[in-house]
C-alpha cells in the first residue's frame, strides 16, 4: 500500500516550532532538525501510520491517533484509506494535526 504523509495546516506552527526547538538546542543544528523530521515521515510511511505505542483516541475531535515520536515529541494524525484512480491501489493518507513537547490531551 502506498503512504503518503502531510501536515495539515493547523499543524504549521506546531512543526515551525518543533523544527526551532531541534535547532537552537545545545546539540542541535539545521541537520539535525532534518534529519528528525525525515523520520518523522519514514517511520509513519514504514508503518502505514501504526507505528509501534502509537494509540488511537476516539474522545479526540477528530478521533485520531497520539504518538510519541521521541522523548519530547508527541505527534497526533489521522489516517485515511482511499482508492487513486479508476484501477489504482489503495493509499493512505496519514494527515499530522499536532506537534508537541507534552502529551496531547
Amino acid at each position: 500500500m502506498r503512504v503518503i504523509v502531510r501536515f495539515h495546516e493547523s499543524a504549521r506552527d506546531d512543526y515551525d516550532g518543533w523544527v526551532e526547538r531541534l535547532r537552537s538546542a545545545p546539540t542541535g543544528n539545521a541537520e539535525v532538525a532534518r534529519i528528525h523530521a525525515e523520520q518523522l515521515i519514514e517511520q509513519l510511511k514504514a508503518t502505514g501510520g501504526a507505528p509501534a505505542g502509537a494509540v488511537y483516541r476516539n474522545e479526540l475531535t477528530p478521533p485520531s491517533w497520539v504518538w510519541r515520536f521521541s522523548a519530547d515529541t508527541w505527534v497526533r494524525y489521522v489516517v485515511r484509506e482511499m482508492r487513486v484512480g479508476m484501477f489504482g491501489g489503495l493509499t493512505a493518507e496519514v494527515v499530522i494535526l499536532a506537534v508537541a513537547t507534552r502529551p496531547i490531551a
